[in-house]
């Protein structure tokens, strides 16, 4: 019985870490959404920032097997960008924004990290 409910905890941890990976990259999203209306960062960070969620999303899609879903997201996300209250570009704008992009690059160094480590190691076992 112990193992039982023992892989049922396993099941619904997993379970709440996609939830919560997922429910991160609508807020990711969301930011990269209100920061090409608004600009609030530079061309050069703003592109980066760009990137970061272009890394994020093969490697999130590939965990959760339905990249569809992170589509269904990111309109989502673009839908909420557009409400009235970040529309006017105001703090509360310029907030997410930071705050998401310095969220989005370390997501996605630490995915490059892990992908980059998994890939020496299939090369090292790969070696004669």
């Amino acid at each position: 019985m112990i193992i039982s409910e023992f892989s049922y905890a396993q099941a619904l941890s997993q379970e709440q870490m996609v939830a919560s990976a997922l429910e991160e990259f609508g807020k990711i999203s969301g930011g990269l959404y209100i920061n090409q209306r608004c600009k609030f960062l530079d061309n050069e960070k703003s592109e980066k920032f760009k990137n970061n969620v272009d890394t994020i999303k093969p490697v999130l899609g590939s965990e959760i097997r339905n990249p569809n879903m992170l589509e269904a997201i990111q309109q989502g996300a673009k839908k909420a960008a557009d409400a009235e209250k970040y529309k006017s570009c105001g703090e509360d704008a310029k907030h997410i924004v930071e705050a998401t992009s310095a969220h989005a690059e370390n997501w996605a160094f630490q995915m490059n990290k892990i992908l980059n480590g998994n890939k020496a190691n299939k090369s090292l076992k790969a070696a004669p």
